[in-house]
């Protein structure tokens, strides 16, 4: 950080959810702020994730940007020009190139924090939209959404990071086949309230109220996403055998916390779990087919599915309200069974509906599809509103198809 500045900061896009470059932002006229924050409802379930204002004074509103390299930019732009030319091509076996990224990025006041723990998170200047204008603040970077084609995974490898110590984790060594454990937090954490709470309803947004059932109790469901049950066992009857997974990921946070100085900021974050497809044997094709046939069904995680790594994988401050199917006032947490765990692949599949030029094009499946902000740029029906929703559009219907019922 040479500049003072992350390496995303300097050398990626930033963007919006229809994949258009943000611009950076004068305020006061004069001052040039690169990072500009005007997306909030990217919590889950079109809900927005509020600081706990017990630990903070007033409950601060955590903010959410996009960037991609120039690989992935350029060559979606280039096959937006392609499919828009020719629809034809709807359907088809493109595939982004190799190191091409996305990342999503959680941020939030500064002040939202105790100034003695300040220090931990990385912090920068941010522009906030507000109105026609904007406001200048300093943000801390609480997660972040790592999601990177690499060779022989034209589905994305989809990583996350988020800071250490922002909410308590649900405890499933106290978790009984009758009960669920109580989640609590002696003084509050950022965003946990100082106390106790039960169930599910700090991690359930609820469309009527515009809250969370339980306020201020967002938590972690399942350390490094891989889903556990009662007496703290691995769930068995999954498509990744357990705990593999678990100690490869425990074994790479403690490798890079070794590397890195006591004083160093990364070394109050770490890296909760990754999601992707087997494609063990097969050549480019076969994986971009791979893809279009799993369609919707990519993110499913029972015995004999493709899925492998991370199988509910999350990052609390972006599916903090979509961490598991199961909803609070239905089920206990001690009940969650294979049928309620969800993942990125969940919500990013290789199939769409879209309008292009006031014609609806349906069930079209491609690898390009994965990104949901390609996806986006291609709609010309989707307004930048309805995309910045697509996520929880794409985890409502697959809900819908998994359960047969509507969520509220």
């Amino acid at each position: 950080m040479a500049s003072g500045h992350a390496f995303f900061q300097d050398s990626l896009i930033e963007v919006d959810s229809k994949l258009s470059r943000v611009l950076p932002a004068l305020t006061g006229g004069k001052v040039l702020i690169p990072l500009v924050l005007e997306d909030s409802a990217q919590a889950g379930s079109g809900g927005t994730l509020h600081a706990n204002p017990g630990f903070s004074k007033k409950p601060y509103l955590v903010y959410y940007s996009i960037f991609t390299d120039k690989t992935l930019f350029n060559y979606a732009d280039s096959m937006r020009k392609v499919l828009q030319a020719d629809t034809l091509q709807l359907n088809n076996l493109y595939t982004f190139p190799i190191h091409s990224l996305e990342l999503k990025i959680s941020w939030v006041d500064v002040n939202s924090i105790p100034p003695d723990q300040q220090a931990s998170y990385y912090a920068t200047d941010a522009a906030i939209k507000i109105g026609k204008g904007y406001k200048l603040i300093r943000v801390a970077l609480l997660g972040m959404h790592v999601v990177g084609r690499v060779i022989n995974h034209p589905e994305f490898i989809w990583a996350t990071f988020e800071h250490q110590t922002m909410a308590p984790l649900y405890n499933w060594s106290a978790t009984t086949l009758q009960q669920d454990a109580p989640i609590t937090s002696g003084s509050g954490t950022l965003l946990f309230a100082k106390g106790t709470t039960t169930g599910l309803g700090g991690i359930t947004w609820n469309n009527n109220t515009r809250r969370p059932d339980s306020l201020y109790r967002a938590y972690s469901l399942y350390k490094y996403g891989v889903p556990r049950v009662a007496y703290d066992s691995f769930m068995t009857g999954t498509s990744q055998s357990e705990p593999i997974n678990y100690n490869n990921i425990d074994g790479l946070n403690t490798c890079v916390a070794a590397g890195l100085a006591n004083t160093d900021v990364w070394r109050n974050y770490f890296y909760n779990g990754s999601i992707w497809i087997n494609t063990d044997g097969l050549t480019e094709q076969q994986q971009a087919k791979l893809i279009d046939s799993l369609n919707f069904n990519i993110g499913n995680v029972t015995t004999g599915s493709s899925a492998r790594g991370s199988l509910n994988g999350a990052n609390l401050t972006m599916e903090t309200f979509v961490q598991t199917g199961a909803q609070d006032s239905i089920n206990n947490i001690h009940k969650i069974n294979l049928g309620d765990l969800v993942n990125c692949l969940s919500c990013h599949t290789g199939g769409t509906n879209l309008t292009m030029n006031k014609k609806t094009f349906s069930d079209k499946k491609s690898p390009l599809y994965m990104s949901h902000i390609f996806k986006n740029s291609l709609d010309t029906k989707t307004t930048i509103t309805e995309a910045k929703r697509q996520g929880i559009l794409h985890f409502l219907k697959m809900q819908e198809r998994k359960k047969g019922v509507r969520r509220r």
